[in-house]
């Protein structure tokens, strides 16, 4: 069974960042917290669910932040998300399967996200994001704003056995999770789960 460090970067998300860490409850096996300057809670409710806390200060960079947190991280697979991102639970129980059954030679699983909605809180506009990946590849964010995290290179993979391996949808045709913003604060649907594979 892989195992799964849940990277972050917050400043003052009091309002949502429980809501986020536990809806997410169970599928790491650690949380990294880079705070880039709260003044309200958002720590103390960090710790309260017990996540490790690192102060980060700002440099108006978003990937310099991000790329911190993933430096804290100290387990097989490196799985972000945003204070205000929401996993209904069908996701959680998926991740939860995936924990298990997901090859650890794989060094990406990518899956969508839900991140516009209608008056009736349906999605309508979905992309795929990569969600774990392999931290022994040593992936990086790059982009002051808007971060991505580009393919590596074929000078950032090592070995041969390296770039044979490849990026992976969730569990080889297992169900998929869904990521996705609440339209309205609490206001949570639970779209039906989706097959990806990827190259």
């Amino acid at each position: 069974m892989i195992t799964i460090s849940l990277c972050m970067i917050v400043k003052n998300e009091e309002d949502v960042l429980e809501r986020c860490l536990r809806s997410a409850e169970g599928v790491a096996d650690e949380i990294i917290i880079a705070d880039t300057g709260s003044t309200d809670q958002t720590k103390e409710i960090a710790l309260r669910c017990g996540a490790k806390v690192y102060d980060f200060v700002w440099k108006d960079d978003f990937a310099a932040a991000r790329n911190f947190a993933f430096s804290k991280a100290t387990c097989d697979y490196l799985f972000w998300l945003d204070a205000d991102d929401v996993v209904p639970e069908q996701t959680r129980r998926g991740l939860l399967l995936l924990r298990e059954k997901l090859d650890p030679s794989v060094d990406m699983v990518m899956l969508p996200y839900h991140t516009a909605f209608d008056a009736a809180g349906r999605p309508t506009l979905i992309f795929y994001r990569e969600r774990l990946l392999r931290r022994a590849k040593g992936f990086r964010w790059e982009g002051e704003v808007h971060e991505v995290i580009p393919p590596l290179r074929p000078a950032d993979q090592p070995s041969s056995s390296d770039r044979a391996s490849k990026a992976q949808g969730a569990g080889n045709r297992a169900e998929s999770a869904h990521f996705r913003r609440p339209s309205e604060k609490g206001q949570i649907a639970h779209p039906a789960p989706t097959a990806v594979l990827c190259p």
